[in-house]
């Protein structure tokens, strides 16, 4: 018992028990318990290592652990960034992906005073991403990878974040401007 090897963000518990068979923890409360198991899941994702064909195992294993925890226990895993790069790269081994371009093309806050110009935000880049993604998908991607974050829904972004700050949303530049895409040249409604 003693001889485990501890990691880190290990917790620890010695605890009395009445009957030795019985495998619940009587100390655990639910605090303990969520970082406990977010650690063990977090421990399986940092074991992937570098990706290769062979770790599609390891993989599969780290992305079940984290499905299997509550959203609580989910928000405590601190490399799940890694899970998701794990699984693009084996995609990317295994020929799963595809590749496209995105441009984000943004605007000043300035009301209903009139338009000047629009402003790249993100260059033409290469976003790559599981064969099936939808457009939300690449755009979620794109905006995370780049430091911008969203609000609404996966059918609607009502605004955008800029990594320094500026915040554009629906509304801000009179009552019918928003987010609109469009793929290959044309808008999608």
């Amino acid at each position: 018992m003693a001889d485990y090897v501890v990691k880190e963000n290990d917790a620890v518990i010695l605890y009395y028990v009445d009957d030795y068979m019985d495998t619940k923890i009587p100390a655990m409360d639910a605090e303990t318990e969520n970082k406990q198991l977010a650690a063990e899941v977090t421990e399986k994702i940092a074991s992937i290592g570098k990706v290769t064909k062979d770790s599609e195992a390891a993989i599969k294993e780290a992305r079940a652990a984290y499905d299997s925890l509550t959203a609580t226990q989910k928000s405590l895993v601190t490399n799940f960034d890694v899970l998701e790069e794990a699984e693009l790269q084996l995609d990317i081994i295994k020929g799963n992906v595809i590749r496209l371009s995105l441009l984000l093309v943004g605007d000043d806050v300035h009301g209903t005073n009139a338009h000047k110009s629009y402003t790249n935000w993100i260059n033409d880049i290469t976003v790559t991403v599981k064969n099936g993604a939808t457009v939300s998908d690449v755009i979620a991607k794109a905006l995370k990878d780049n430091g911008y974050s969203s609000e609404g829904t996966t059918n609607y972004i009502s605004a955008i974040k800029t990594p320094s700050g500026i915040t554009l949303g629906e509304f801000d530049n009179g009552p019918r401007s928003g987010w609109m895409y469009a793929v290959n040249g044309k808008a999608q409604t």
